[in-house]
């Protein structure tokens, strides 16, 4: 049985601790040169998502080792990301670039310091530790990602993720590197993409549930109006179904919400086998469950589990194209 979720397009595939070691999404700050609390150095190829397709080493020929003992540092070097609004244009990951030539004796030291073994019998969790990749150079123009000591099963040893926060970094470029969300989708809270469920779920059979109990609208319901993608798929069964991108956000109220859920309350159930692909609205609202209708092609409405049909003309009255 399909269940309705929003698109996420960074997967991660396994656990991850914050330990200071996630150079990944950090909070949403001010747009200032300020530095996330959390990362503590990245790939600069990538675009700051973890797991994304797009993310490449930006140096891969530079090896990733222990320190080795002869190596005196006179450079390090790191990338952080952060997401921040831009104002008129939503939220953007930033790429911040940093460097040091001072401080880093510690910083070696604690590259230095031996793993810490687990003991037998000690059962460790199955966790994904993202590697701290940041750069140095040392005296003979050697330049290499030095591998973090690791303490008890595997976690990034803290003593060293210590140091790397306590070296005297200094930014040295913020750069746009991907836009995370619209401005639509900023000030309307709407999902900026959402799988076509109506017909996902009917495509799997489903959508028989018993009549819903739609309620009424004790506060204003949030319309998230989505059109079909050119480009982004998904399959249903048999069908290849078109995901929908958020075009439009508003809200209903008073007699407009009334007649709105009224009508869907009303509706019959959907028995047939339409398979037309149209754009699609998410309905929210205080007291109303969870209600999704379709704009135009088959005109069906998902309240819950429940499929019902609607019409041409009560669904285009409403005006939320």
């Amino acid at each position: 049985m399909v269940t309705r979720r929003r698109i996420w397009f960074a997967v991660l595939t396994v656990c991850l601790v914050m330990v200071g070691t996630w150079a990944g999404v950090s909070a949403i700050t001010a747009a200032t040169d300020e530095v996330p609390a959390g990362p503590v150095g990245e790939d600069c190829g990538s675009d700051g998502f973890l797991g994304s397709p797009t993310a490449t080493p930006s140096t891969p020929s530079i090896p990733s080792m222990r320190l080795p003992d002869d190596a005196v540092l006179v450079l390090a070097t790191r990338c952080l990301f952060q997401i921040r609004p831009v104002t008129g244009d939503g939220e953007w990951m930033f790429r911040i670039e940093q460097r040091a030539d001072s401080g880093l004796d510690a910083l070696a030291a604690a590259l230095r310091l031996p793993d810490e073994q687990t003991p037998k019998g000690v059962g460790c969790a199955l966790i994904g530790y993202v590697p701290t990749i940041i750069t140095v150079t040392d005296t003979t123009g050697r330049m290499l990602h030095p591998v973090l000591p690791t303490a008890m099963c595997s976690a990034p040893l803290q003593k060293a993720i210590d140091a790397v926060n306590a070296v005297p970094w200094q930014t040295t470029a913020t750069v746009k590197v991907r836009h995370v969300r619209s401005e639509l989708e900023v000030s309307s809270g709407c999902s900026g993409s959402y799988k076509p469920v109506i017909a996902m779920i009917a495509a799997d059979g489903g959508g028989a549930g018993a009549p819903p109990k739609v309620g009424t609208a004790a506060t204003p319901l949030k319309i998230c109006v989505f059109v079909l993608s050119d480009t982004e798929t998904i399959n249903a069964g048999s069908l290849t179904l078109h995901i929908g991108k958020l075009t439009k956000a508003s809200t209903v109220d008073g007699p407009a919400a009334a007649a709105l859920l009224s009508a869907v309350a009303a509706a019959p159930a959907a028995t047939s086998t339409c398979t037309d692909e149209s754009p699609f609205a998410t309905i929210t609202g205080d007291g109303v469950p969870e209600l999704e209708v379709e704009l135009g092609g088959c005109y069906r409405a998902l309240v819950l589990d429940s499929l019902r049909q609607l019409d041409a003309a009560t669904v285009q009255s409403w005006h939320l194209l």
